[in-house]
């Protein structure tokens, strides 16, 4: 799962005191997925100019409406969920779902037009498929 907002901190709901560098292999060796305590993530985060991104491997945590509600709140979040056979992608915008959907998946379509199904069907990873 990515999920990305501008010219904001990133809020994921993540223990910012436990962030520390790690390389990959570093990272591969952390636990993820569902504890006792309920579901765990690795969130790898950074910058892009005025993007902040984070990338949650192996979860899903991060396309819940709870985390991308609050990432969203006074901005827009995107988030692109991609595991074995489901692709999702999500805007946010201000606490608020704008777009949901699957690509690829007509009967997901959202109803207004120009929308970013357009967009994310143009692009170059569903003119691979």
């Amino acid at each position: 799962m990515i999920s990305a907002a501008p010219r904001r901190p990133l809020q994921h709901g993540a223990d910012h005191r436990q962030a520390r560098p790690l390389d990959a292999d570093e990272a591969a060796d952390l636990p993820s997925g569902d504890s006792g305590d309920g579901a765990v993530s690795l969130l790898r985060s950074g910058r892009l100019g005025d993007w902040t991104f984070c990338v949650e491997e192996d979860g899903v945590v991060g396309s819940w409406d709870q985390p991308l509600a609050e990432l969203s709140r006074g901005t827009e979040t995107y988030s692109v969920l991609s595991t074995e056979g489901l692709d999702v992608f999500q805007y946010w915008r201000d606490g608020e779902c704008v777009e949901n959907f699957e690509p690829g998946m007509e009967h997901t379509r959202p109803e207004r037009t120009g929308s970013w199904w357009d967009r994310v069907e143009a692009g170059p990873v569903r003119a691979r498929g």
